[in-house]
């Protein structure tokens, strides 16, 4: 069984903006509501 890959922070360049990504899911359709959950 090979080892699990090391697990390192997320860098600043990859993050997703959150605020944008519900923005753009709310353009998408008037029926989405809420936040979505970035699970990381």
């Amino acid at each position: 069984m090979k080892d699990a890959p090391e697990i390192t922070t997320v860098r600043s360049a990859h993050r997703i903006d959150e605020f944008a990504l519900e923005a753009y899911l709310h353009s998408l359709s008037a029926e989405f509501s809420g936040s979505p959950k970035i699970l990381l």
